[in-house]
């Protein structure tokens, strides 16, 4: 008599903190770190290209996360390629660095569940498609995870490339693109450089609040 056995998740991590092999180990799942070009199309593919090698693994649920300085890059790589992941969760960080290779779109990073886990901030503009929360437990990061199932034909693809390298998500492929035509019937969900949505998160940004350099003009 044949028993299948059942596959593992896979946790995908943009950087290799111990505390990730801890939580991977707790649960059952697989564990794989990536920390090179992580905000970039080619460290992109190399993720795909990772995910796919991986025979072993349960394909419906392949969760990405991320932290500190590579949290940005969770929300780069789920804009770019919705279709690899279950969920994904950014601990913390800044989301500036995605925002200004001005390919983070908006919807999206609404195919897939996006958590992000970071202390509350009245001044920061919210990404769409990203749900925030202050509850940066183990616990927390784990519920949202596992209780999320990639969907591999979902009933609705609303997807925006701006590249060549990225023309498929989902069953969706476009086959002949054409760069010199525009696209001027749907709303463009890019977040723009400079739009506020990374406003007063730490080191480079600005906050009303504090005082700046130079003299009070009365």
């Amino acid at each position: 008599m044949f028993i299948a056995m059942a596959l593992a998740p896979l946790l995908v991590t943009l950087d290799s903190w111990d505390g990730w092999k801890a939580i991977a180990a707790s649960q059952g799942w697989e564990w794989a770190a990536v920390e090179k070009g992580l905000c970039e199309d080619a460290g992109v593919k190399e993720l795909e290209a990772l995910v796919y090698a991986r025979r072993d693994i349960d394909s419906e649920r392949v969760y990405l996360a991320g932290r500190g300085d590579a949290a940005p890059c969770v929300f780069y790589a789920v804009s770019r390629m919705p279709h690899l992941w279950a969920a994904a969760v950014a601990v913390e960080g800044n989301p500036r660095r995605a925002i200004e290779t001005n390919r983070l779109f908006s919807a999206n990073l609404q195919m897939t569940p996006v958590l992000w886990m970071v202390g509350p901030d009245p001044e920061r503009r919210r990404i769409p498609g990203v749900t925030e929360t202050a509850d940066m437990s183990a616990e927390n990061l784990v519920r949202f995870l596992s209780k999320a199932r990639r969907a591999a034909f979902p009933l609705k693809v609303d997807y925006e490339t701006g590249s060549l390298n990225f023309l498929r998500c989902f069953w969706v492929e476009i086959a002949k693109p054409d760069p010199v035509r525009r696209n001027d019937a749907l709303p463009v969900t890019r977040v723009a450089p400079g739009s506020g949505a990374y406003l007063s998160l730490g080191g480079f940004g600005y906050d009303p609040k504090k005082e700046g350099p130079g003299a009070e003009v009365v």
